[in-house]
C-alpha cells in the first residue's frame, strides 16, 4: 500500500492526475486474495489448467443426468482437489507465517473460479481485492455419486419405462444443477457490485483531485492579484515621486 500510495503521488507530480486517482483507488486485498493473486503472476499456467477443468466438470454433471454416467465426475473432481491442493499449498508457502490460516478460504476462491467462467477471469487476471466462494456443495460429487447410477433418461428407441424413485432421482439432480448455477450467478452479481464500488471510488478520488486542483487554482488567483494590487501600488507611487520631482525643477 505504501508503493501505492507512492506510485499515486509520482504520477501526480508528473502531471497524470487521472492515473494517480485511479492508483490510489485500488483497495487493499484480503490475505488470502493476495495469495491468489501471487498464484496468478507465478503460475498462471497451473492456474489455467485448473480453470479449464470448469467446463468439463460442468459436462459431466451433465452426464450423470443424461445418461447416468459417473465416470466423468469422478475423474474430473479428483483431478481439481489435486490442483487445488497443490496451489493451495503453494500459496500458504508463499504467506509464510500464519499462512495455514489462509488455506481453507484460498482454496475456496480456487474452486470459485472453477465454478464460474466470470469468476475464472477476475482470478486468472491477479485483481482480486477479497477472497471468492464456492457454490454450495461445488465439487463434491458424493451426493451425484452416492446412489446406484441413473438408468438412460435419453435412450435411442423404446426401452424400459423410468420408475418413480428414479425420476425422483433425476429430479432431485435437476434442482441441485439450477441452485449451482444460481449460487453462481449470485457470485457474478457480487462481483459485479465489487467492480461497481471500485469505480465509485475513483470516482470519488477524482472529484477530490479535481477539488484540490481548484483549490491550487484559487490560491494562484488569489497570489496573482496580490502581487497585480501590489504593482499597482508601486506604480502609483513612482509616479507621484516623478510628478513631485518635476514640481521641484
Amino acid at each position: 500500500m505504501a508503493r501505492r500510495d507512492q506510485l499515486a503521488g509520482q504520477l501526480r507530480q508528473a502531471g497524470d492526475k487521472a492515473a494517480a486517482a485511479e492508483i490510489r483507488s485500488l483497495r487493499r486485498p484480503t490475505t488470502a486474495a493476495w495469495a491468489v493473486n501471487q498464484l496468478a503472476a507465478t503460475h498462471p499456467e497451473q492456474l489455467s489448467a485448473l480453470v479449464a477443468l470448469g467446463e468439463r466438470l460442468r459436462r459431466a454433471h451433465e452426464a450423470v443426468l443424461e445418461e447416468g454416467n459417473t465416470a466423468g465426475v469422478r475423474e474430473v473432481t479428483a483431478e481439481r482437489r489435486r490442483l487445488v491442493a497443490e496451489l493451495a499449498d503453494t500459496g500458504v508457502r508463499m504467506l509464510g507465517k500464519g499462512g495455514e490460516a489462509q488455506r481453507e478460504k484460498i482454496s475456496q476462491t480456487l474452486d470459485a473460479a472453477v465454478a464460474d467462467r466470470n469468476l475464472a477471469e477476475l482470478v486468472c487476471a491477479g485483481r482480486l481485492t477479497k477472497e471468492l466462494t464456492a457454490p454450495t456443495g461445488f465439487g463434491d460429487p458424493e451426493s451425484l455419486l452416492g446412489e446406484p447410477e441413473l438408468p438412460r433418461l435419453r435412450a435411442e428407441g423404446p426401452g424400459p419405462e423410468v420408475g418413480g424413485d428414479d425420476q425422483q432421482r433425476a429430479e432431485r439432480r435437476r434442482r441441485e444443477l439450477e441452485q449451482r448455477e444460481r449460487e453462481a450467478r449470485l457470485e457474478r452479481l457480487r462481483a459485479e457490485v465489487a467492480r461497481k464500488e471500485g469505480e465509485a471510488a475513483r470516482a470519488v478520488e477524482k472529484v477530490e483531485v479535481l477539488r484540490q486542483e481548484l483549490e491550487d487554482t484559487a490560491q494562484r488567483l488569489a497570489l496573482a492579484q496580490q502581487r497585480a494590487t501590489s504593482a499597482a501600488e508601486e506604480l502609483a507611487e513612482a509616479r507621484a515621486e516623478l510628478e513631485r520631482d518635476d514640481a521641484a525643477r
